[in-house]
């Protein structure tokens, strides 16, 4: 698989939680799936029940449950709607990959990735993509220059809101690579 080869199957994964840290629980999973061929090609988005993501271990911080307060009604709001239970969650979004082999990006590279397999871990569910297709997005941002923040903050979305910021650095990444 080559990142440019226009048939490549690229998924870009953002994450809403309630840690930093790699086992974090995990509010909500946003993805897009992309080639860059035909842009956008499809859409995932669900909502966690926290309690759930507790139970198996995963951690709650107390400074991002403080930094949540400041965030829109909006961002906050939306995480309440749909609440499905951690195994469910990643067993849909499972589906929602399917089979083909894809390349996952996460914004950081110990962020979204590092947390969405640790909770695969923690219910004993393998993550369907391969460790090597991994890419980070926050260092193709560093090498171009470029500030996701700003990018964000001139868009007129739901800001923290796992599928808009998706979406987002769905097309930021797109405009990079076909450049």
């Amino acid at each position: 698989m080559k990142v440019t080869d226009p048939t490549t199957v690229h998924v870009m994964i953002d994450l809403e939680t309630l840690s930093t840290r790699a086992n974090a629980t995990i509010l909500s999973i946003g993805a897009t799936k992309f080639t860059i061929g035909e842009g956008i090609i499809d859409k995932f988005y669900c909502n966690i029940d926290a309690k759930s993501c507790k139970a198996a271990g995963l951690h709650v911080d107390k400074s991002t449950i403080d930094w949540w307060m400041q965030q829109s009604a909006a961002a906050r709001d939306a995480l309440l709607v749909d609440q499905l239970q951690l195994v469910d969650a990643l067993q849909n979004f499972t589906d929602w990959i399917g089979r083909d082999k894809v390349m996952p990006w996460g914004n950081g590279a110990s962020f979204d990735i590092s947390i969405l397999e640790s909770g695969y871990a923690a219910v004993g569910m393998p993550y369907p993509w391969r460790f090597s297709n991994i890419m980070c997005y926050r260092t193709v941002m560093n090498l171009m220059g470029l500030s996701n923040a700003k990018i964000r903050a001139a868009e007129n979305d739901t800001h923290h809101h796992a599928l808009d910021d998706a979406i987002s650095q769905t097309n930021t990444l797109l405009g990079i690579l076909k450049s």
